[in-house]
C-alpha cells in the first residue's frame, strides 16, 4: 500500500530507517488516539439517545439464542460457544456472561461415540 510504497521511496534516498520507524510509531499512536476518542464520543452519543439501551436488550435476546442453538446441536457447537465466552475483549458482556453457562454444560459421550 501507500505506506510501504512511501517507505521504498525513502529508502532509496537514503533516509535513515530510525527516522522511518519514528514516524510509523507517531502515526500508530496518532490512529489509536483517534480511534478511541471516536469510540468514547460513539458510546456517549448512544447512551444519551437511549440506543445503547436498545443494544442491550438486542444483545441479551441474541445470546439466549445463540446458548439454545449451542446447546441443542451439542459438539462443537458447545466447543465454538465456549471459545466465544472467553472473548470478553470482543464480545458484549451479554454474551460472554450467557454463553460462560456452557462451561457447566458437558455431555458424556459414550465409548463407542468416540471411538467411531
Amino acid at each position: 500500500g501507500k505506506a510501504a510504497r512511501l517507505r521504498a521511496d525513502a529508502v532509496r534516498r537514503g533516509e535513515p530507517s530510525a527516522v522511518l520507524e519514528e514516524e510509523a510509531r507517531r502515526t500508530r499512536e496518532e490512529a489509536a488516539a483517534y480511534g478511541e476518542a471516536l469510540a468514547g464520543r460513539r458510546l456517549e452519543a448512544g447512551q444519551r439517545s437511549g440506543r445503547a439501551a436498545a443494544w442491550d436488550e438486542v444483545h441479551e435476546r441474541n445470546a439466549a439464542r445463540l446458548l439454545a442453538l449451542c446447546i441443542a446441536n451439542g459438539g462443537v457447537y458447545v466447543k465454538l460457544g465456549q471459545h466465544a465466552a472467553q472473548l470478553d475483549y470482543l464480545l458484549p458482556p451479554q454474551y460472554t456472561r450467557t454463553l460462560h453457562q456452557l462451561f457447566e454444560h458437558n455431555r458424556a459421550s459414550s465409548y463407542e461415540d468416540v471411538s467411531r
